[in-house]
């Protein structure tokens, strides 16, 4: 499966999340998680806040970093 933002799917492999973990992080649906990691929907500004806050990565723009080359399994 592809993804565009490496650095945020590799946190969550490191802590064993899905996208429902994420989804219910953000109070968003599981759909539109699925959607903005496979870069078909982008994220909001407070997506990207509280998801800095909660892997404890203070560069948001690493953690969202954008490589539309990038294939990877999840």
């Amino acid at each position: 499966m592809r993804f565009v933002y490496p650095n945020l799917v590799s946190e969550m492999q490191k802590r064993g999340l899905d996208y429902q973990d994420l989804a219910d992080v953000l109070s968003i649906s599981k759909y539109a998680t699925y959607r903005r990691l496979r870069g078909f929907a982008g994220w909001k500004l407070r997506e990207t806040i509280i998801l800095s806050h909660y892997f404890g990565i203070s560069d948001v723009a690493w953690l969202f970093h954008r490589d539309d080359t990038i294939s990877q399994n999840f």
